[in-house]
């Protein structure tokens, strides 16, 4: 296997310190990697320039992997890779790995060549997660330590001074906070204060910050002030003048000029603690478990939930141009609703049993026959893809080196240059496109699949309730008031799965 490493002089590492040793660390920890592993480099490119966008290495190693000119690539860092991670992204993730061409980070001790794809994909995604989570958290500390207070809205109420530096009351806003505050303590509910702003024409925080901003605001929207808003504002312990931020687990104390007295801020407070839930009550449950969710087969349309009498059942589903429940010539133009839950029970029960069954055939030896099986169309749509991106580059190779050697004037080269980057910008919109598409089935035989997920080890209740419904349910079908067809949630993941697989006899329990 043919493999090569990659360094660079900067890294993309919010603060980063680049020493200037770091070239040679690099490769010191690169060599130490591959010697342990025993394997060798055939050829090093390095980046040595002091600057961010130092690319001329970095783009020669991308078109030799284009041209296939390596197999494997190792590098120190995801930080070290390129000028940002979205770059890192693009040629690992999005385009070597998927042509084979595997990677190996020495700071992480993960190579995808001993990995499968399942694995690979879960390392990336991960890598992401980690990589914006720490920025975030940099970038707020930075804007901290600068005395400033970070890049979102301030809240409302406030404005930032033109340096961030600082806190400014934004009097039209504050007068609202006291207000609501006053009608609070005074024993208004939260959605009688909302009815006390609305007729007084008061801006809800969302319109006011974007009339501060300068943002066109579409006064057709009627929304009103919501008692969660108003709650939300009640509970801010800035208004007081101090409030607690807390990042990365360490908690920073903002201050700010006051809006409310602690004395009034306190009442709100006792209020809030001891205000009374209430829990709605009544048979409305009954009425609307399968809302929206139950059809006539032949027609599509919605049926609806009546109530009828206790002989068959306490409520039925039938069309909504029936005046009752009946019984004619031996067909009833409804279906208990009973039955319908009963149907759906026995339904869960089999898409549990089936989960379970799929995740053993997901261990075994055929799985990977029925995946490359589903994969094939797709490797060869990505293959054409990139064998197309590949002539382009080399067209580009020979034009530049027409144009050098004075073969091609200035205006023909940049025309074509155009065309190029058209051209290209085509192949990568397909080629991501058939990369998501091959993503999706690798992920739909594998325990990421969203149906397997949704219904392995699901604990059915006694009584079905909406939520429970609502989570496992996307359909009901009724053919004439008899048969009944049931659509489960992430429908379109099972499908992916093998026929012979789905149509198992199985134990059901």
């Amino acid at each position: 296997m043919r493999w090569v490493s990659y360094t660079r002089r900067v890294s993309y590492k919010i603060n980063a310190e680049n020493l200037p040793d770091v070239i040679r660390t690099q490769n010191e920890r690169i060599e130490e990697y591959m010697k342990a592993k025993g394997w060798e480099i055939e050829k090093k490119y390095c980046d040595r320039k002091n600057s961010p966008d130092a690319t001329e290495a970095f783009n020669q190693m991308v078109q030799d992997g284009v041209n296939r000119r390596f197999d494997g690539i190792v590098f120190g860092s995801v930080f070290y890779f390129g000028r940002s991670y979205g770059i890192f992204k693009e040629v690992i993730h999005q385009t070597f790995y998927p042509a084979n061409i595997h990677f190996a980070i020495v700071e992480d001790n993960f190579c995808s060549l001993d990995k499968s794809r399942e694995e690979v994909e879960a390392f990336l995604e991960k890598k992401y997660g980690d990589f914006i989570g720490e920025n975030a958290k940099k970038l707020f500390q930075k804007s901290l330590d600068d005395g400033c207070f970070g890049t979102s809205a301030a809240r409302y109420g406030y404005v930032y001074s033109e340096d961030r530096k600082e806190l400014l009351i934004d009097e039209e806003a504050a007068n609202t906070v006291r207000y609501i505050f006053q009608l609070y303590v005074e024993g208004l509910t939260f959605a009688e204060i909302g009815r006390r702003l609305d007729e007084r024409g008061i801006d809800r925080p969302t319109k006011h910050r974007a009339k501060l901003a300068g943002r066109d605001v579409d006064m057709s929207d009627e929304k009103k002030w919501s008692p969660s808003v108003i709650k939300e504002i009640l509970k801010w312990p800035v208004y007081t003048g101090e409030g607690i931020c807390k990042i990365d687990g360490r908690d920073f104390k903002m201050t700010a000029p006051v809006i409310v007295s602690c004395e009034v801020y306190s009442e709100a407070q006792k209020r809030l603690a001891t205000r009374p839930y209430r829990k709605r009550v009544g048979n409305r449950k009954d009425q609307f478990l399968l809302t929206q969710k139950v059809r006539d087969k032949s027609t599509g349309n919605f049926l609806v939930c009546r109530a009828s009498s206790n002989k068959i059942g306490k409520r039925v589903y039938m069309r909504k141009t029936y005046a009752a429940p009946s019984v004619k010539d031996g067909r009833r133009n409804y279906i208990p609703q009973d039955e319908v839950l009963n149907a759906i029970r026995k339904f869960l029960q089999h898409e549990r049993a089936l989960a379970s069954y799929i995740l053993k055939k997901l261990g075994g030896k055929e799985k990977e026959a029925f995946e490359m099986a589903s994969l094939a169309d797709y490797r060869e749509q990505a293959q054409m893809v990139f064998e197309e991106l590949q002539n382009l580059c080399t067209e580009r190779m020979e034009r530049h080196l027409a144009y050098e050697s004075g073969k091609m004037d200035r205006e023909t080269y940049q025309k074509d240059e155009q065309a190029y980057q058209a051209s290209c910008q085509k192949c990568e919109g397909r080629f991501k496109a058939v990369m998501e598409k091959t993503g999706e089935i690798k992920r739909g035989f594998s325990k990421s699949n969203k149906w397997l997920k949704l219904f392995l080890d699901i604990n059915i209740p006694e009584e079905l309730d909406k939520q429970h419904l609502n989570r496992w349910i996307e359909m009901v079908d009724i053919e004439d008031f008899e048969k009944i067809e049931i659509t489960p949630r992430m429908h379109e993941w099972k499908q992916m799965l093998p026929e012979e697989w789905l149509k198992a006899e199985l134990e059901e329990g």
